[in-house]
């Protein structure tokens, strides 16, 4: 294995640490040489499988001392996934190792394709979530184009740990369309969902969701396209219900709901 580690372009020093295990010898390397974090990461991602070393203890101690959460993006995902090592996945998220530069865009996207491969999978994004709370939901759609029932999963998610659908940016209707036509994706109650939970989809300038365009598509594509603007209205349907509801207990907390219940009549 060590051979096999030195062709692979490691450095040999490297590889006697990694094979060795010790893990506090690796620490107290890493907080010098902190550069060599991503190397021990993809290391003990793809080969401490075939040792006696812990993997889950190596991640931990290597993702201390990652600067920059890119370079190790898809074996992060890998290890996940690959190795269904979740729980170890989750505690580096919650030590920190996205930082500020991580694109939780495109690990969610990635992860959702996922979501069934583990029981605590779920329990990942949502620690990724509460990490950003700021995603860019617009992004995640074009990301998940051909795979919308994967970010309608992922978006249940987001909704039940406090994401803010209502003060996100408006997305428009393209990536439905380019999910349509690109790649023969539909997947139904995803929009009214959306819509429901508070997310603006705006035609800017009423032309894909007219019925001059439905009219003017190939024949395939005229009920599916009739489907969305049928899920626009009951999605809007569904928002003004929600909004109302709001309302309506907002006045009540502040007690300025009115009583209806009869008051019985003062004696003269």
């Amino acid at each position: 294995m060590r051979n096999s580690l030195v062709l692979l372009g490691y450095r040999e020093s490297l590889v006697d640490l990694v094979l060795e295990g010790d893990l506090e010898k690796t620490d107290d390397y890493l907080s010098v040489y902190r550069y060599d974090a991503t190397r021990v990461f993809n290391c003990a991602v793809r080969f401490t499988e075939k040792t006696t070393i812990s993997r889950s203890d190596f991640l931990r101690v290597s993702a201390k001392y990652v600067a920059d959460f890119p370079l190790i993006h898809d074996l992060f995902v890998v290890n996940a996934v690959g190795n269904l090592d979740v729980i170890t996945a989750i505690e580096m998220v919650k030590q920190g190792v996205l930082g500020n530069r991580g694109n939780c865009e495109r690990l969610l996207v990635d992860l959702s394709t996922h979501i069934d491969c583990h029981p605590r999978m779920a329990d990942l994004l949502a620690a990724i979530i509460r990490h950003r709370p700021s995603l860019d939901f617009g992004r995640m759609l074009y990301m998940g184009l051909g795979n919308m029932a994967s970010v309608h999963r992922l978006s249940k998610i987001m909704q039940n740990n406090g994401y803010d659908f209502p003060g996100c940016e408006p997305v428009t209707v393209a990536p439905f369309l380019l999910s349509v036509i690109d790649h023969d994706d539909f997947e139904p109650g995803v929009i009214s969902d959306w819509l429901a939970w508070g997310l603006r989809i705006e035609d800017p300038e009423n032309y894909y969701l007219s019925s001059q365009f439905i009219q003017e598509s190939k024949s395939k594509y005229k009920p599916i396209l009739q489907s969305i603007v049928n899920e626009m209205l009951e999605g809007e349907r569904r928002n003004n219900e929600r909004q109302a509801a709001n309302i309506t207990t907002a006045l009540a907390d502040a007690g300025l709901t009115q009583d209806d219940t009869p008051k019985p009549k003062r004696r003269m």
